[in-house]
């Protein structure tokens, strides 16, 4: 599943993975254009069904160079029919690829398989959707949450809404996502962290998030702040708890949360069916409970062969036992709860202490001044490496303030150091990825340009 939103791209994709049919929906005129140049760019004739699939109300504008899906099912033409293609398909087949976010660089192409796939539908619990319920998701369909539109109605028969993802990531149309949950009577949606913070700063936010249909909120894609949340919750009087979701497209759902008022640690259970672990990154040794370490998994979602057309990277992944190494960072209990602290990538070596940034920003982020706060990684001569606030101020925050702020909050540690960053930056906003995620990489180029290091 590809996204639309650049046709180098999406033609280039097409190519590097070998795909043997483009299903294409053509609705209106911008769209018909699209798949005539599409057409005139693929090499035609390597695919028994015809290279591109099309449907929707102008598809039977472009057939001269492509296939009808109607007729594929109906097994009209030179299509085969659905019925005896099913007989020609093994459950344990490739079935779908989907692509990372690009957090950490380059999208990854995900394989899934059938029976894999169907795992995901037994799995898929966090959105707490029912027949009744009416659900909104602004996610990419070629990101795993955002295809969990389908899933929902095909699994629960749920009434699914999405619009398209640049609205909301891009633009901050916070007013036209609420006019949609509000028009439909949604009662169930994903919000992602960047429309909480958007929202959480919305002028008129508790007037505005009357909302008396929504029952239920989800979120996840990256460490959440449950105090953030919590601030959530009392816009929302008809919402009880909001759920976390611990997964990726990699590694499928992983554990949960549901986060109330009360709510006191960011511990998530493990979702049944899931195995996991923690691990010395450098020793692959599990580490003590309590010990922060890398995550692993073993999920019947995850496909061996993993990544397309990439066999080192697929074996690379696993260990010996089966187990995938996610990257992320994180510290079970005694009674198998687990917490995040972020990536593997992003922690920080200062001196003799590894520092998770997760925890630095939960304090940050309770200075009623700073927006946002990502706290990335720097050369130090010294130390190694030393911490750097990139923060997105109110507009009448001040970042001086914030320093001395700091210096006032964060005790001193036994190595003589405390956890407050060293260098304060300013953001007018932060790069996302198109799923939305927070690009940490291409903030630490910016820091790293603007401190000169």
């Amino acid at each position: 599943m590809f996204m639309l939103s650049n046709l180098n791209n999406l033609c280039d994709d097409v190519l590097e993975y070998k795909c043997r049919a483009l299903m294409l929906y053509v609705g209106n005129d911008k769209e018909r254009e699209i798949y005539r140049e599409i057409a005139s760019r693929v090499p035609q004739g390597t695919n028994p069904l015809g290279d591109i699939v099309v449907f929707g109300p102008y598809g039977d504008d472009v057939l001269r160079t492509g296939a009808s899906l109607n007729n594929l099912i109906k097994g009209e033409g030179n299509g085969t029919p659905i019925d005896g293609a099913a007989d020609q398909v093994d459950p344990d087949d490739p079935m779908c690829v989907f692509f990372t976010s690009g957090s950490t660089g380059k999208p990854k192409g995900i394989q899934l398989t059938h029976n894999a796939y169907v795992n995901w539908a037994r799995m898929d619990v966090v959105s707490y959707a029912s027949a009744d319920s009416v659900l909104f998701i602004d996610r990419p369909m070629t990101w795993l949450g955002g295809h969990g539109l389908i899933m929902e109605m095909a699994v629960f028969g749920t009434t699914a809404l999405t619009v398209s993802s640049s609205l909301v990531v891009a633009e901050g149309e916070v007013d036209f996502v609420f006019t949609i949950l509000k028009r439909e009577s949604v009662t169930n949606t994903v919000m992602m962290h960047y429309f909480i913070v958007d929202l959480l700063n919305y002028s008129d936010a508790v007037s505005f998030c009357q909302v008396p249909s929504l029952r239920h909120i989800a979120t996840g894609g990256q460490v959440m702040d449950r105090d953030q949340l919590k601030k959530l919750l009392t816009l929302f009087p008809n919402i009880k708890q909001i759920t976390v979701g611990y997964a990726s497209t990699d590694a499928g759902p992983i554990a949960m949360q549901d986060v109330t008022y009360d709510t006191r640690s960011d511990k998530m259970q493990v979702i049944d069916g899931v195995e996991v672990k923690v691990v010395e990154p450098d020793t692959n040794r599990d580490v003590p409970p309590g010990s922060a370490g890398e995550i692993c998994v073993r999920n019947p979602m995850i496909y061996r062969c993993l990544y397309v057309d990439n066999e080192a990277a697929s074996q690379a992944a696993f260990d010996e036992a089966g187990w995938f190494h996610t990257g992320d960072i994180g510290a079970m209990t005694t009674d198998g709860k687990l917490s995040v602290s972020g990536r593997k990538d992003d922690m920080i070596k200062r001196a003799t202490v590894k520092v998770f940034p997760a925890e630095v920003e939960a304090v940050l982020a309770q200075n009623p001044a700073v927006k946002d706060v990502i706290v990335v990684g720097v050369p130090d001569i010294r130390l190694r490496e030393e911490l750097c606030a990139c923060v997105i101020m109110e507009s009448n925050g001040d970042v001086a303030e914030l320093e001395s702020w700091c210096k006032e909050k964060f005790s001193v540690g036994p190595d003589g150091l405390s956890l407050a960053p060293k260098y304060y930056l300013q953001f007018e906003e932060f790069p996302l990825t198109g799923t939305g995620k927070t690009q940490r990489k291409s903030i630490r180029e910016k820091a790293l340009e603007k401190l000169n290091l």
